[in-house]
């Protein structure tokens, strides 16, 4: 400090600022500032040193991300995690902020970060506030992929980027993880009768013809039918009488299995029958399934 002088019963005040390195938790340091020379003689120089004591607080926040589906569908859905933990055994962390912000190609639908937390979505901005000591806090973030983004890598990463306290491990502080949109399968049906016209007591032979003209497979296939209340299905597909064979399945190219068929009844009559399909629907191919009613 520059030669100063002072007035009778003035006083100037210092105001020094340091940081602690990021090695310095826990530990003390004293700081003494101390008069070293004056002119003029000081007859009480027991006031003429000061010393503080501070002991730096540091923490180790870390921050997890995982997906629940890493290769969905184009057009569907996915579910982000976020995770932060605060792993310090002493301190709780204050100011706490991480930026999650979409890459472009997934769009944000909805958000689960929980009070007093929130999510700006427009800023990909998490603002935690305080997390105590061995605590952790998490939320997670749905967004939706594109319609032709099949085979793009879409990264999604998240930082912390604000802290009150100096964080003494920042390789944890950030995490990312990789989406890529798989293709979707496109399914069609084309239903056709092998009569334009019946009469009463005639049979009528329904084809329904179910294609996938998409590029990517489908799983979980179900079909239905829902019957007029002016026919009686056939339980046999060859005879006519029941109950055996329904149903004429041609699997063709699809790579699927005909389930075991379900009927809803009102009374003694078939109103609905549902087919679970089994296997994976490969993409451009078809299967045909063909049944009979009789016209009451």
């Amino acid at each position: 400090l520059n030669s100063y002088t002072l007035p009778k019963s003035q006083y100037i005040t210092l105001e020094i600022t340091a940081q602690p390195s990021t090695s310095a938790g826990g530990s003390s340091f004293t700081n003494t500032a101390t008069i070293t020379a004056s002119d003029n003689y000081d007859p009480n120089t027991s006031n003429n040193s000061q010393s503080v004591s501070v002991t730096p607080d540091t923490i180790d926040l870390s921050l997890s991300k995982s997906v629940d589906n890493a290769t969905p569908t184009e057009g569907g859905s996915v579910v982000f995690t976020l995770t932060l933990d605060n792993n310090d055994a002493s301190y709780t962390a204050t100011g706490i902020q991480v930026t999650d912000l979409l890459p472009a190609g997934l769009t944000y639908v909805s958000d689960t970060a929980p009070a007093p937390t929130t999510y700006n979505s427009a800023t990909g901005i998490w603002d935690i506030g305080s997390v105590g000591p061995m605590n952790n806090v998490s939320m997670t973030l749905t967004a939706s992929t594109l319609f032709g983004s099949a085979g793009t890598t879409y990264t999604n990463t998240a930082a912390i980027s604000a802290a009150d306290q100096f964080d003494n491990d920042t390789s944890n502080n950030s995490a990312s993880v990789d989406v890529i949109p798989t293709a979707a399968a496109n399914l069609t049906i084309l239903k056709s009768a092998d009569k334009a016209t019946v009469d009463p007591g005639e049979t009528i032979t329904y084809t329904l013809v179910i294609q996938n003209s998409g590029a990517g497979i489908a799983t979980g296939v179900e079909v239905y039918d829902v019957l007029s209340p002016y026919v009686d299905m056939i339980l046999d597909f060859d005879t006519g009488t029941p109950p055996v064979e329904a149903f004429d399945f041609d699997a063709q190219t699809s790579g699927l299995t005909l389930g075991a068929p379900t009927y809803t009844y009102s009374g003694p009559d078939i109103v609905r029958w549902d087919i679970n399909m089994g296997g994976s629907f490969a993409a451009g191919s078809q299967f045909t399934l063909q049944f009979k009613v009789q016209v009451k």
